[in-house]
């Protein structure tokens, strides 16, 4: 627990953060990585990894979403 507490604190207070722009582009990715996961489960007739793939592509489209809001 404490390992994990720490790497957050560097994250915050690190001066490696990427632009707002980067960000961006990296939910984008998010998003875009998530709905070729759905085709790919839905072409390949996967009931559960379709499933699994969708939830991940609805929680990448609403975290996209929130952040265009925050914008």
């Amino acid at each position: 627990m404490k390992a994990l507490a720490a790497i957050l604190d560097y994250e915050t207070d690190s001066d490696e953060i990427p632009p707002r722009e980067e960000r961006r582009e990296e939910r984008g990715e998010a998003v875009i990585g998530a709905a070729v996961l759905v085709a790919t489960a839905f072409r390949l007739r996967d009931e559960t990894s379709l499933v699994f793939a969708l939830r991940r592509l609805a929680d990448a489209v609403a975290s996209f979403e929130k952040q265009q809001l925050a914008a």
